[in-house]
């Protein structure tokens, strides 16, 4: 019985049915507690699931029964990375490689750890020595290409993806990263095709689920009705709502289904078209398209971006009634740090100690997020001239009339970003080394928002070089401007 359940088991985790496996694999350990390859393929299978901490104690149980067994350690460092337990993670790759130096998965899953604590040429040595030993290693190929990226090598990397792809022909991996790699270098036309690759992984939301259907860019909208809706992040969300109006210069009646923070203020801000939020009951529609796949569908070029600019149909009362008086100095909105559930948060956002020396600039500087880290709590304090709005930021709208309120945003990029270039308030946008695909490479302008100033890392890492050379001497001219 515990071998035809452990056959059954490994059968149903290659079929990609892991609830099923990990029954069958618990079923194992009622009967044979000390199973070995149970105990690994449960941790596999809860991996699979995202369940890591479960997956942990697993492959810490079959290490603990035979320690000398390099697959155990090399999973367990996958399961850690995605807890951020890298010190732990990068400890269990070298034990695995101690066990079997030419482990070309171990390299592989080493090389993404040192990617992830930003020791790019570290990475990359590991990921070529992996292919090196297996050269058909379509994940270690495009693994590679993620670093390549990183480090500025754009073409590089986009050979990277390809070989993955030549390899693989169905790995979407390999697919979605060119596409990023392509829309950074301003290459829409190919990168918005392979974008659509997104959805395979899950890294796009769901597909949505309904007998209409999905409007391509070539059916006729003049008298239809087309549901837009929104995925990814709230800033996204702000980006890419600009495309409701090419639909209803088609003629579309334009339904937008987007987050619930969002849709008083994007009602407000498209009057011409019915604004709901996620899980509200919908209108008849005759077509449907995810938000993103928008620019694809209508063929945008870096030429034919629409226009950004939103303006709210009155300036309300602002929530601060210390904004309504006077202005003794300059007002600028801060935005330093975004969602720390993001993995590419840790490029983007930024310490406030980090940022201590705009403090000692003549000018005030206001808040614009609801939320705060720990870690700036803590010191917040400090800075007499940073007002905190958290408490008056109970949705979007809230942001947007206190955005109109300064003289300039300097974010991060984040969804007040977004926002406060798309109300044509000047922004000034702190971007990594290499930067969201959006941002192209290079620029200080952005087809995106005329609104915006871009400014660049010089460095992967390096924000602090980045305020020093270039944010407070552009700030220092622009106080005295005001």
């Amino acid at each position: 019985m515990e071998q035809l359940l452990l056959q059954q088991g490994v059968i149903a985790y290659q079929a990609n049915d892991p609830n099923k496996a990990e029954s069958l694999f618990k079923a194992v350990l009622q009967i044979a507690p000390g199973n070995l390859d149970a105990l690994h393929f449960l941790g596999l299978s809860c991996a699979s699931q995202k369940k890591h901490a479960l997956a942990i104690k697993y492959f810490d149980q079959a290490i603990a029964a035979n320690p000398g067994i390099a697959a155990f350690h090399t999973n367990l460092a996958s399961s850690q990375r995605e807890l951020c337990l890298y010190a732990e993670a990068l400890a269990s790759t070298d034990r695995a490689l101690q066990l079997d130096p030419n482990m070309a998965e171990a390299l592989n899953t080493r090389g993404n750890i040192l990617r992830v604590q930003g020791r790019l040429d570290e990475a990359l040595e590991s990921l070529d020595q992996a292919i090196r030993l297996q050269p058909d290693f379509h994940e270690a190929h495009d693994n590679r290409g993620n670093v390549l990226r990183d480090l500025g090598r754009l073409d590089e990397a986009i050979e990277s993806y390809r070989k993955a792809r030549r390899i693989a022909p169905r790995y979407a991996s390999a697919a979605w990263n060119e596409s990023l790699c392509l829309l950074l270098k301003g290459d829409f036309d190919n990168g918005w095709s392979l974008y659509e690759a997104g959805w395979v992984l899950g890294l796009r939301a769901p597909w949505l689920k309904c007998t209409a259907p999905l409007w391509t860019g070539a059916e006729p909208l003049a008298g239809k009705a087309i549901l837009i809706h929104a995925e990814q992040g709230l800033g996204d969300t702000i980006q890419f709502c600009r495309y409701t109006r090419v639909l209803t210069q088609q003629g579309a009646r334009v339904i937008l289904e987007v987050q619930a923070p969002l849709a008083g203020l994007l009602q407000d801000l498209l009057p011409d078209i019915s604004v709901i939020a996620n899980g509200s009951p919908r209108l008849a529609f005759d077509f449907h398209i995810p938000l993103l796949s928008l620019p694809g569908a209508c063929k945008s070029t870096l030429e034919t971006i629409p226009e950004p600019s939103f303006s709210l149909p009155q300036k309300r009362k602002t929530c601060h009634p210390d904004l309504e008086t006077g202005r003794a100095k300059p007002r600028i909105g801060l935005a330093w740090a975004g969602n720390p559930l993001l993995e590419n948060d840790r490029n983007r956002s930024i310490a406030l100690e980090t940022l201590r020396p705009l403090f000692d600039m003549d000018a005030e500087f206001h808040y614009l997020q609801p939320e705060m880290r720990q870690a700036d709590e803590a010191i917040t304090g400090e800075f007499t001239s940073l007002v905190d709005h958290r408490s008056e930021l109970s949705e979007f709208r809230d942001t947007a009339r206190l955005i109109q309120q300064m003289d300039l945003v300097i974010s991060v990029d984040t969804a007040v970003a977004h926002l406060a270039a798309s109300l044509a308030i000047p922004t000034w946008i702190l971007l990594p080394f290499v930067p969201d695909w959006r941002w192209l490479m290079g620029r200080t302008d952005s087809p995106w928002y005329p609104a915006a100033q871009l400014f660049r890392q010089n460095q992967p890492g390096n924000w602090e070089n980045l305020l020093q050379d270039q944010l407070i001497p552009a700030l220092h001219q622009r106080l005295e401007a005001i």
